[in-house]
């Protein structure tokens, strides 16, 4: 808590800026010596996910974070608009496709289709016109809306590369699916270090937990004819 922290940290980070895709502190305290603050620095300044974190709570068993959000259906369509990722476009739209195949084989409850635009997941690039923390290399790479937003951004002003492509797709669409963060490092989930080309055991079993029931249907008259 905050009150366990030094007096000099907390006036420290209390005036700390945002600076484009980083953290600057504020001119009075930007010499204030403090390995603990160097190191919440560097944290906040590495490549990570702009999705806000979630709460774990005392009595949680496993590391993901409390659900944020659901869909209704398991049958979604999503559309990709390749413009600024710098990659060639058909390299953005198979790489993103095999992240949703990815997710509709672990989730066994999701049916993907890719469509031209309009989608129910609509996945873009673009700058500060997107979001104030994009427009430079590293910080936060992309984020994801929690279901029924169906919103993905990523910042074009990365080197995008395939596989870091696929690694952030596969972290992003699973908060569209409504995870949270997981505050497990080997977890797809944890929001910083996105490197996965997999989904892993432990994102497979949120996203079961989440979609593992399916809607009631109602039976019909089972009565029976052969009564008097």
């Amino acid at each position: 808590p905050d009150d366990k922290l030094p007096a000099a940290l907390r006036d420290a980070l209390a005036h700390y800026v945002p600076a484009g895709n980083g953290i600057q502190l504020h001119p009075r305290v930007r010499d204030f010596d403090s390995p603990t603050l160097q190191a919440i620095l560097d944290a906040l300044n590495r490549p990570h996910c702009g999705v806000p974190n979630g709460s774990h709570g005392p009595t949680q068993i496993q590391t993901f974070g409390s659900p944020g959000g659901r869909w209704d259906r398991g049958v979604l369509t999503f559309s990709i608009d390749p413009a600024g990722s710098g990659l060639p476009p058909n390299d953005v739209v198979n790489t993103i496709a095999g992240a949703f195949a990815q997710w509709q084989a672990a989730s066994g409850f999701f049916s993907f289709t890719r469509v031209d635009s309009g989608g129910d997941i609509q996945l873009r690039f673009g700058g500060t016109e997107l979001r104030s923390y994009f427009g430079s290399a590293g910080g936060v790479l992309a984020d994801g809306g929690y279901p029924p937003s169906g919103r993905i951004n990523f910042d074009s002003a990365e080197a995008w590369t395939t596989a870091g492509l696929l690694s952030v797709s596969l972290h992003e669409i699973g908060h569209v699916l409504g995870l949270s963060h997981s505050n497990d490092r080997r977890s797809l989930m944890y929001p910083y270090d996105l490197n996965a080309a997999v989904i892993d055991s432990e994102s497979t079993d949120a996203i079961r937990n989440l979609y593992g029931w399916r809607p009631q249907i109602q039976l019909g008259d089972r009565a029976t004819s052969d009564r008097p």
